[in-house]
């Protein structure tokens, strides 16, 4: 057993490195990074009090709300329509994924009180995307495209708009961008625990949007396909070990489902009625193809009918429509993709959008810097590829964003989780900022080329 002395040694030791530690200045990074995100949290405040001030707030982001207020009040995860129709019927529903109605709630408990409020908060929460991309060009490509990155992504005019609507997407864009960070990092040593992390990322933002498993399958597939040298076995290891995470997280939640609202609804009963409102005669011909039509979408008789039918009977129809106008479905698919990426029709995808808790001279002021930085963001991808850097898990995000458009419709946001990849511009723009000399190496960081090469 150590001695007294011993003891108060080590406990003088450890008083010494924390009073280091404390008394330690902030790197120029950590310093830059703060300002920045100070920077991202007055912008998205000035947007929700300001630009959307007297604005209402859309459906969806009213739905989220008042899920949020059943939590808090102790009615459960009841569908607000019902508590407004029948003021003591509190009916299981299975509408929306539980992580940002959850967060309201704590937001209402804590004294937030009203939506507008709600929207402050969530969209300082949201902030949590800039420090993420800083860390994430930093590990990739130094702190230079870091800070770059995130003063990008603090004024990004989508993801501002994005924050400050009271939607799913001020979780799911920052989860998704710690699940890329922590999948670079898994990538660059042979260590399970590290996509275990993964997992668990990838895991929540799945319970923030139902679209995210298809995400994360395309991040680690090509990041895992990607990985020259790795023995297939540790690549199917490190596979399996991230979708039993990312199972485990979400199965209290599908548990859920299945035994109050019924197995049909999958992570989301609203999936289906995405299913039937995007492949209809409507969004399949004429000026609104590859959009979403509600007026396709199953008509109940009131509110009391099951949700599980619903949904099952949105699926149907969708699967009925498809097969009897294959022929068409490679058109359709295109425009979806080409709407997400906003090069088809802008005008009409804005009108479309703005239902969505987003103000119309915004989204067109966003849509033209996008179109701006688009070919600056083609630059830096090539950069990243000719440099060998781990660009797989960013290419990962790009193809899921593909993914959920050519399966459900056209919509900006559902590429909103891939915009903190503006490093690419960031990149671009700090190599045309600062060339290298001849003959000058150019350092990337240490495992960063497993991912493309298997270097170590």
């Amino acid at each position: 057993m150590p001695g007294r002395a011993e003891w108060i040694g080590a406990r003088e030791m450890r008083d010494e490195r924390a009073a280091r530690w404390w008394g330690r200045a902030p790197s120029p990074f950590a310093a830059g990074v703060a300002a920045i995100t100070a920077l991202a949290v007055a912008v998205r405040v000035g947007y929700v009090l300001v630009v959307r001030r007297g604005e209402p707030f859309g459906l969806d982001s009213v739905s989220y709300w008042l899920l949020g207020k059943n939590l808090a009040t102790g009615r459960g995860y009841a569908d607000p329509s019902a508590l407004l129709a029948y003021i003591h019927t509190n009916k299981p529903t299975a509408g929306f994924p539980p992580l940002f109605p959850g967060v309201l709630a704590a937001f209402r408990v804590l004294g937030v009180g009203t939506a507008r409020s709600g929207a402050v908060a969530a969209a300082v929460v949201a902030c949590a995307t800039v420090p993420l991309v800083a860390v994430l060009g930093r590990r990739l490509l130094g702190a230079r495209v870091g800070l770059a990155a995130a003063a990008a992504v603090a004024v990004w005019p989508f993801l501002v708009a994005s924050d400050g609507s009271l939607m799913s997407e001020t979780l799911a864009v920052p989860l998704t961008t710690a699940a890329v960070l922590a999948t670079v990092w898994a990538a660059e040593r042979r260590s399970l625990r590290r996509w275990a992390v993964v997992g668990l990322l990838f895991g929540l933002s799945s319970l923030a949007r139902s679209e995210a498993p298809v995400v994360a399958v395309c991040v680690v597939g090509v990041t895992l396909l990607a990985a020259r040298g790795v023995p297939v076995r540790h690549r199917l290891a490190a596979a399996t070990v991230a979708a039993s995470v990312a199972v485990l997280v979400i199965t209290p939640w599908a548990v859920y489902v299945v035994r109050d609202v019924g197995s049909s609804a999958l992570l989301s009963s609203n999936s289906a009625r995405t299913l039937a409102g995007a492949n209809c005669p409507t969004t399949f011909r004429g000026s609104r193809i590859g959009l979403w039509d509600i007026a396709c979408t199953p008509v109940v008789d009131d509110l009391r009918t099951d949700e599980e039918m619903a949904a099952r009977l949105g699926r149907k129809q969708a699967q009925r429509y498809v097969s009897r106008h294959v022929f068409r479905v490679p058109l359709v698919v295109g425009v979806r993709v080409a709407r997400t990426f906003g090069l088809y029709a802008p005008r009409q995808q804005r009108d479309f959008e703005v239902v969505e808790s987003r103000d119309r001279t915004w989204q067109w002021f966003a849509w033209w810097s996008y179109l701006a930085v688009l070919p600056v963001a083609a630059a830096g991808l090539v950069l990243m590829i000719r440099r060998r850097v781990a660009v797989a898990p960013v290419l990962g995000v790009l193809l899921g964003v593909v993914a959920v458009s050519v399966v459900t419709y056209g919509n900006q946001r559902f590429r909103l989780v891939a915009e903190p990849e503006i490093l690419l511009a960031a990149v671009a723009a700090v190599a045309l900022w600062r060339r290298p000399v001849p003959g000058q190496v150019v350092a990337t960081s240490p495992g960063a080329g497993m991912a493309v090469s298997g270097q170590r």
